[in-house]
């Protein structure tokens, strides 16, 4: 040789971090619960999270078509809103598919 070190290589650069997903709008119940849980937590200071959301959910089963529908058109603007947003940002962002629960 002569006398010079040969250069180290670089490490390899780590992986990329995978990232989440970005969250969507609201869909209505969760406008809802999102609005309603403050109200019902200090009702019922005592009760579990698990119970609360069976509360919740028989609450939004029980709210009359109007209720429910207010809360529905708010959602459907955020999501409108959400979309506009989305492809502005040039984005490709599409609902994704919602599982029903059944509530016995």
């Amino acid at each position: 040789g002569s006398g010079v070190p040969s250069p180290t290589p670089f490490p390899p650069p780590p992986p990329p971090k995978r990232t989440k997903r970005k969250q969507g709008p609201l869909s209505a119940y969760m406008l809802y619960v999102k609005e309603q849980m403050p109200g019902v937590r200090v009702s019922h200071p005592d009760v579990g999270l698990a119970e609360l959301k069976i509360k919740m959910a028989l609450a939004w089963k029980e709210l009359d078509s109007d209720g429910q529908a207010d809360f529905s058109d708010r959602a459907k603007i955020m999501t409108a809103q959400f979309k506009q947003a989305a492809l502005a940002a040039g984005e490709d962002w599409d609902a994704p598919k919602k599982k029903k629960v059944k509530l016995e």
